[in-house]
């Protein structure tokens, strides 16, 4: 494993694209999220995005993952 990421590395164009690559994704999801009653919270720097839905639901974060885990 560690001469198959020596061997990525040693090629920058493999990882130089990441950062606008994976920006890209998020502001899709931004995107398609927006007209939504969920409020994006800023998130620069990163592929992860955070939306805040207490203001429609009465639930905790945990409380929605676990209602919503099939």
């Amino acid at each position: 494993m560690q001469v198959a990421f020596a061997e990525a590395m040693a090629d920058p164009q493999s990882y130089l694209g990441l950062a606008d690559f994976y920006q890209h994704k998020r502001d899709l999801l931004a995107d398609a999220l927006s007209g939504s009653r969920f409020e994006l919270l800023p998130s620069r720097g990163s592929f992860f995005m955070l939306a805040r839905f207490s203001h429609f639901s009465p639930l905790t974060d945990d409380e929605v993952c676990t209602e919503f885990d099939p």
